[in-house]
């Protein structure tokens, strides 16, 4: 998830009400989630990204828009959008299904490809890919998607930390 034309944000408002954004941009994504493992993390700038377990692409789609309305429904004023007079997020969705043969980041690369299509689309919008890769080794999501949040989070490969508080 990205924060729409966030530089022109910054650049007219200034940094701390960047950063102020950004804690409700956070806030209003951390209210979507439910579920005791999902995972809503800054992923970088103004970026986010959000890790569901167990969730198909078409459920991922939906959570993308409840995150998109989420953050619309804040209506902080953003005057330097060139598209809307908002702050606005775009979301790019990616799913699969989990193998510790792969890598993390093949999750993390689709879903910025994703939020790529989303921003040329326009901002403020949610796409995904429509389908849900699967492998054929099974009984490994827990460590999968405990190895992408340490990934998110530039922990080192073994190191534990409790990511709940991380936005």
């Amino acid at each position: 998830m990205d924060v729409d034309h966030f530089k022109q944000y910054n650049d007219n408002y200034g940094h701390g009400a960047g950063d102020d954004c950004l804690r409700r941009v956070a806030q209003a994504l951390d209210s979507v989630v439910q579920r005791s493992a999902d995972l809503v993390a800054r992923y970088g700038g103004e970026e986010f990204a959000a890790i569901l377990p167990v969730t198909d692409a078409e459920d991922g789609r939906q959570v993308g828009e409840r995150f998109r309305r989420a953050v619309d429904a804040l209506s902080l004023e953003h005057k330097y959008s060139a598209t809307t007079g908002g702050v606005t997020i775009s979301v790019g969705v990616a799913t699969l299904i989990p193998d510790l043969r792969g890598e993390p980041t093949a999750l993390l690369e689709e879903a910025d490809h994703m939020l790529y299509v989303a921003k040329d689309k326009g901002p403020n919008c949610v796409v995904g890919n429509g389908r849900t890769a699967k492998t054929d080794k099974a009984g490994t999501e827990k460590q999968f998607f405990q190895e992408i949040a340490k990934f998110m989070c530039g922990l080192p490969q073994g190191e534990a930390r409790d990511l709940s508080s991380i936005s």
